[in-house]
């Protein structure tokens, strides 16, 4: 049902912002909040995002529907950021 909704939402250009208190426990030990980020983004791409759009529903999309993109989801001088070293492109591949 989840990428039915997803797939439903783009086809209407609804903007998708991911926003983890809806998925993650931070009481739950099993799982690390970076891990079950990188599931939901993982399952966001499944159900049809390329992986940028996915990152994106997590950074500036999510920030603009707060009202925060001049200070949130992007890298410019007075925002806020937290950088990730990776050895590969988020953006091709969550794998």
């Amino acid at each position: 049902k989840t990428c039915s909704n997803i797939r439903r939402a783009q086809a209407h250009k609804v903007p998708l912002a991911f926003g983890s208190d809806n998925y993650f426990s931070l009481e739950s030990r099993d799982v690390s909040f970076g891990a079950a980020t990188l599931s939901i983004l993982q399952r966001y791409s499944h159900c049809g995002l390329t992986p940028s759009e996915a990152i994106t529903s997590a950074t500036h999309i999510a920030a603009k529907t707060m009202g925060k993109e001049n200070t949130l989801g992007v890298l410019k001088k007075g925002a806020f950021a937290d950088l990730v070293v990776l050895r590969k492109n988020p953006g091709e591949s969550l794998e």
